[in-house]
């Protein structure tokens, strides 16, 4: 493979398309973003977190261009006017598991900000645990939402 073509391979990650965009703006270097890979791949984190912990790249730059990636909004949770009611229906256990915060909900449906939109395990994750908090509940039929 030539020089030239090896300066124009997308990263091997799972978040190609962040990698890619960053790199593309000029927002990181190679080198920052090739150190960010390695450490994703020793500690199983994401390249966003690897970005955002890093120092390097301010973290709402970060998640901003994950989420137009994922064409979700990005929400700022210092200035975001939250629903108080949303927050008690997940622990915080497992909201800092699936690394989510409620934001408000509409009618049986919740509606939350997630760290990395692309992680289609949290809806999955989340809907398992509410459905087994459901049957634990007297007086909630099972399977009510």
């Amino acid at each position: 493979m030539s020089p030239d073509s090896q300066a124009d391979h997308s990263p091997s990650w799972p978040h190609d398309e962040l990698a890619r965009r960053l790199l593309a703006k000029g927002r990181v270097s190679r080198e920052v973003m090739d150190e960010s890979i390695a450490a994703g791949l020793e500690s199983c984190g994401s390249l966003a977190q690897n970005l955002a912990a890093g120092g390097q790249i301010p973290p709402r730059e970060v998640y901003e261009e994950l989420a137009g990636i994922h064409g979700v909004l990005f929400v700022d949770l210092k200035t975001y006017l939250w629903d108080p009611s949303a927050v008690s229906l997940i622990t915080e256990a497992v909201a800092r598991e699936l690394n989510v915060f409620p934001l408000f909900t509409i009618g049986d449906a919740l509606t939350v900000a997630v760290a990395d939109p692309g992680d289609i395990t949290v809806t999955d994750r989340l809907e398992v645990g509410h459905a087994a908090r459901d049957r634990d509940l007297p007086g909630v039929p099972h399977g009510h939402p």
